[in-house]
């Protein structure tokens, strides 16, 4: 099944600064588009980036109202993605929270190293379309993506026990889906890679 696509994200702030029509705009209604039209069900965003987000703002609660206007008109549901920050994420949950086509992409990896205090399957668990699954070793102030490394489960030092007893706690029933990058395995033929992710992801889902 071809559950989910993620929505571009480059330049994302620009949704909340520039003036003219960003490029990041259009590329998201392009998405929206195209998985209408291919039977995809949902579309990840995200809403900000960096450690120092823009503001939220009128001219970028805008924005975001017409991509919400235009998932709904596809029949396309728009899932928010946990990231560095919980502001911009939390407003626009809230904003449409009556909206049964917006809702809340769960990143372990982002909660362990960006917002590891944050409680996010306990106070929008009800929200929660998928899941974003990989590992990381938790907050990294020398690391420009603040540690957000993207490993295979169980190479880092999440608690995976304890995400599982959040996602059944929020009586979610979807697929666990992984979010993994190789660049840390630079000796690991892809066959492998493969072999132990899904290795991997299938413990989890016993836990």
């Amino acid at each position: 099944d071809y559950e989910f696509i993620h929505g571009p994200f480059d330049e994302i702030n620009e949704m909340w600064t520039s003036e003219e029509t960003p490029w990041i705009f259009n590329a998201m209604c392009t998405a929206i588009n195209s998985a209408s039209k291919a039977g995809v069900k949902t579309v990840v965003t995200h809403v900000s980036s960096s450690s120092n987000p823009p503001p939220v703002c009128d001219i970028g609660l805008a924005r975001f109202d017409k991509w919400v206007e235009l998932a709904k008109e596809k029949g396309v549901i728009l899932a928010f993605e946990n990231l560095r920050k919980l502001g911009n994420f939390a407003y626009l949950l809230q904003r449409y929270e009556n909206c049964e086509h917006v809702r809340y992409c769960y990143d372990c990896g982002h909660e362990h190293c960006f917002t590891v205090n944050v409680p996010f399957l306990e106070f929008l668990g009800e929200k929660l379309i998928c899941t974003h699954i990989h590992d990381n070793f938790g907050k990294d102030e020398n690391n420009p993506n603040g540690g957000d490394l993207h490993l295979l489960p169980f190479d880092g030092d999440i608690d995976y026990q304890k995400v599982m007893q959040g996602l059944n706690k929020a009586k979610y029933n979807g697929s666990l889906m992984l979010e993994v990058i190789n660049r840390a395995y630079p000796n690991m033929a892809v066959d492998e890679f493969l072999s132990q992710a899904y290795q991997r992801i299938k413990k989890i889902s016993t836990l």
